[in-house]
């Protein structure tokens, strides 16, 4: 009888040690399972966020600068693919077209920021500043800095000469058709990221 009891123990034990191993086995192929979903959903999020700069970016270039702004929020997103500052350049871009300047220079500030080895950045803050209404000696000392990294940190740039050109270009303009003093600088023509496109459409 106690021989019994052991041998029924002893089965009742295999019995639940092959549950738990099923259980163990069906909870693993659960997680890969899971893991392929996430990854399956993460690339198809990516290529929607991509696809959103790409059509933001278009926008803002066409004029649709309240259409364009709403294409980054989407992008900016998680999981966004786009580089450190490239959304806040392009925030940049669409409100200085808009003629709001304030927020232009915030969002070129923090593109700058997030990444100052971007030469398009660069190269527009030192024409935004060239472009201000301030006097030609503030807007000069805001440019310097800019200009001089452009020289220094991009000297090799095939588009520094028509960087600098457009920037010297504005510094040259106070208003349409009232030229400046000239604020000599080096190379020659380019229409930056402000002059790039007409002004944007109202929103």
């Amino acid at each position: 009888q106690i021989m019994r009891r052991s041998a029924t123990r002893g089965a009742c034990d295999l019995s639940m040690s092959g549950d738990e191993h099923a259980r163990r086995a069906w909870l693993e192929r659960m997680g890969i399972a899971a893991i392929v979903l996430i990854a399956a959903l993460t690339h198809e999020l990516r290529d929607e966020r991509e696809s959103q700069l790409e059509a933001g970016r278009a926008l803002i270039r066409q004029g649709a600068c309240q259409a364009g702004l709403e294409a980054l929020a989407g992008a900016e997103r998680w999981p966004s693919t786009a580089k450190a500052g490239r959304i806040d350049y392009l925030r940049a871009e669409a409100y200085a077209r808009m003629g709001d300047r304030r927020s232009a220079e915030v969002h070129y500030l923090r593109a700058y920021r997030a990444d100052p080895g971007y030469f398009w950045t660069v190269a527009d803050l030192a024409a935004f500043y060239a472009s201000s209404s301030d006097p030609l000696a503030e807007r000069r000392r805001l440019v310097a800095p800019y200009v001089n990294l452009l020289q220094t940190e991009f000297a090799a740039h095939p588009a520094l000469p028509e960087a600098l050109a457009h920037v010297q270009r504005k510094l040259e303009t106070s208003a349409p058709g009232k030229p400046r003093p000239s604020a000599t600088l080096q190379g020659s023509g380019l229409a930056l990221g402000l002059a790039r496109t007409s002004s944007c459409s109202p929103p």
